[in-house]
């Protein structure tokens, strides 16, 4: 299992003395393409609606040649280094990179007859890997807190129908890219989220809320630089 970021080994890296510092090999990791989903809310009468919009990733990665290497084992703590070597590599977010969305829905599509429209912003910002490979592709499947805020129109064109509501619930994502290595690679994954709804997208119910599931599957391209960072 392994935390994305790892808050416990990164801040003692943070914390190292200045006098031991050394530069190693990173990389910025940044991915942005298409995501299509919806929130799916059981009760409402039609098909869920669709929409489209973006899905982002952005990261720092050290692979595991380079987290076991001496140079940077040295520096970690002893209490740390048996978590350091049972890892394949280390993501790390920094904290103003973990407040922007990872999805975002911006655009609903047609849903038939109802014309119900639904768009959301996500975050999910920190991660456990439940699974996790590094060869032949990167491989991921995570649990996340899932936070959202969703706007749902039952009818499109009456934007009194609209409401806005906060979702907070537990994320399965799976994501898949091509190897780390390379300056340019593609990723591929889906998003399930089931959670609350503080507000509920049907106000005729008369509930305060609703159970909603967040859902999307994402394409991205990722762009990828190589750096050196001072441990």
């Amino acid at each position: 299992m392994t935390a994305r970021p790892v808050l416990a080994l990164a801040l003692a890296l943070a914390a190292a003395r200045p006098a031991a510092a050394a530069k190693v090999p990173a990389v910025v990791n940044i991915g942005i393409g298409p995501t299509v989903g919806t929130v799916f809310v059981p009760g409402l009468d039609g098909p869920p609606p669709i929409s489209v919009g973006l899905a982002v990733q952005a990261e720092g990665w050290v692979s595991g040649k380079t987290l076991h290497s001496r140079k940077v084992m040295k520096r970690v703590p002893k209490r740390y280094r048996g978590m350091a070597r049972n890892m394949d590599d280390l993501h790390v977010v920094p904290l103003p990179v973990a407040l922007v969305p990872d999805q975002a829905l911006v655009a609903p599509l047609p849903a038939g007859a109802s014309e119900a429209a639904v768009r959301g912003v996500g975050w999910t910002p920190l991660s456990v890997y439940l699974a996790h490979q590094v060869k032949p592709v990167h491989l991921a499947l995570a649990a996340s807190p899932r936070v959202a805020w969703v706007n749902y129109d039952l009818v499109a064109s009456d934007a009194a129908a609209a409401t806005n509501s906060a979702l907070l619930g537990l994320d399965l994502g799976l994501d898949a890219q091509t190897r780390m290595g390379k300056p340019v690679g593609v990723a591929a994954g889906f998003n399930v989220a089931p959670g609350w709804l503080f507000g509920n997208p049907d106000p005729s119910s008369g509930a305060a809320g609703a159970f909603g599931v967040w859902t999307d599957g994402w394409l991205r391209l990722q762009l990828r630089r190589k750096i050196k960072v001072k441990l």
